[in-house]
C-alpha cells in the first residue's frame, strides 16, 4: 500500500478552497459489442435523474472544523454491484475518515473491508494510555466506540460478526503491547491497519487447525477488492490506497478555477515501477508469466489488493505484497 501526507495543501497557492474527491478510475480497457438488432428502450430525463441520484447522499458537520459537509454517490457497473464506499468520524481521537472500496470476484471483500478497516484505523492512532482503556473495554464486554459510521447499511450475520469482534480484540491486546519509544507516525499506523486487517481475513478463511473453515469468510477473502482512504484532520490530510483507486484533489484558485491534482500512484501494470517490483520478487522462469495481458497472473487488473486468498502463495507474500 501507498500511504500520502498533505499538510496545509498548496499553501503557497493560496488557496481559497479545497476538497478532497475519491474516485475509481477506469483504467482497465474493455471491448463491447452489441448485436445490430439488439433493441434499447429511451429513457426519459426523469428516469435517467431517478437512477443517477438513487444512490446518493449528504451529511453535514456542526462546529467549525475544516470538513463542513460531504457528498457521495455512487452507480453501478453491474449487477449486483462489486463497489461500495464508507465514511465515519473517529469518536476516541479527531479526524474524518473517507473511503471507496472497488471490489472484485464478488462483493463480499469490499463490503468487509470497508465495514471493519476503519476500526483498525482507529486502534492504531490511539495514544498508549487510550488503547489500553479500550482493551479493558473489549475484555469487559462493554467496548469503547471508535468510530461513528454514516449512511452504513451492511450489517454482519451473528457468527461471522463475533468472529471479527474477536480478530479485532486480538489485535487490540498486540497493539497494547508495542513499544512506542520510537514515537507515533501516521504513515506506519495506516499500513499497520491495512496489513492486519489483510491477515485477519485470510486467518478467517483458513484455521490453523484446518478444521470448522467457514464458507462466509471463505467467501470474503476468495474475493477482493482494492481501496482508497483518506484521514482528514484540520488543515492535516493523509492519504493511503492500495490497487488502482485513486484520490484526487480539487483546488479553486484565487482566478475562480479548478486544478485537479491527483495524490496517488495505481499500482497496475501502467505503472512501470510496480511491474518491476512484481517481477523482481518472482523467479526468473516466471517474469514472463506473472503479469500476462496488463494482468497479475493473467487475471487481476489491480497488482495489489485486499483479499484474494486464492492468488497467494503463503502469508508472507500476502503481506509484502500490500506494504511494498
Amino acid at each position: 500500500m501507498t500511504v500520502h501526507s498533505y499538510v496545509e495543501p498548496y499553501k503557497n497557492e493560496k488557496i481559497l478552497k479545497w476538497f478532497l474527491i475519491m474516485k475509481l478510475y477506469t483504467t482497465r480497457r474493455f471491448h463491447i459489442s452489441h448485436p445490430k438488432n439488439a433493441g434499447f428502450s429511451k429513457l426519459s430525463p426523469q428516469e435517467v435523474n431517478s437512477i443517477l441520484r438513487a444512490n446518493e447522499y449528504s451529511h453535514e458537520f456542526a462546529g467549525t472544523g475544516s470538513v463542513r459537509s460531504y457528498d457521495c454517490n455512487q452507480l453501478a457497473s453491474n449487477n449486483p454491484i462489486e463497489d461500495t464506499r464508507s465514511e465515519a468520524t473517529c469518536l476516541l481521537t479527531t479526524g474524518l475518515l473517507l473511503g471507496v472500496f472497488d471490489g472484485h470476484g464478488g462483493a463480499a471483500c469490499a463490503q468487509v473491508v470497508s465495514k471493519r478497516l476503519y476500526k483498525y484505523i482507529s486502534a492504531c492512532l490511539l495514544p498508549p494510555d487510550m488503547l489500553r482503556s479500550l482493551n479493558d473495554s473489549l475484555h469487559n464486554e462493554s467496548s469503547l466506540e471508535l468510530i461513528q459510521a454514516f449512511n452504513d447499511k451492511i450489517q454482519f450475520v451473528n457468527d461471522v460478526g463475533e468472529l471479527y469482534k474477536i480478530s479485532f480484540k486480538k489485535f487490540v491486546q498486540e497493539l497494547t503491547e508495542v513499544n512506542y519509544n520510537g514515537g507515533f507516525e501516521m504513515h506506519k499506523a495506516l499500513e499497520k491497519a491495512f496489513l492486519r486487517l489483510d491477515e485477519d481475513l485470510s486467518k478467517e478463511a483458513i484455521p490453523d487447525d484446518l478444521k470448522n473453515i467457514n464458507m462466509k469468510t471463505l467467501s470474503v477473502a476468495m474475493s477482493g477488492t482494492v481501496a482508497c482512504v483518506a484521514h482528514i484532520d484540520g488543515p492535516h490530510l493523509h492519504v493511503a490506497n492500495v490497487g488502482d483507486c485513486n484520490a484526487v484533489l480539487g483546488v479553486l484558485t484565487e482566478t475562480n478555477s479548478w486544478i485537479a491534482r491527483k495524490l496517488t500512484n495505481e499500482h497496475n501494470s501502467y505503472n512501470q515501477s510496480e511491474v518491476e517490483r512484481i517481477i523482481k520478487e518472482h523467479p526468473y522462469n516466471e517474469c514472463d508469466t506473472v503479469i500476462k495481458m496488463e494482468r497479475l497472473l493473467g487475471q487481476l487488473a489491480p497488482l495489489r489488493s485486499l483479499g484474494d486468498f486464492s492468488n497467494r502463495r503463503s502469508l508472507g507474500y500476502n503481506i509484502s505484497i500490500a506494504s511494498c
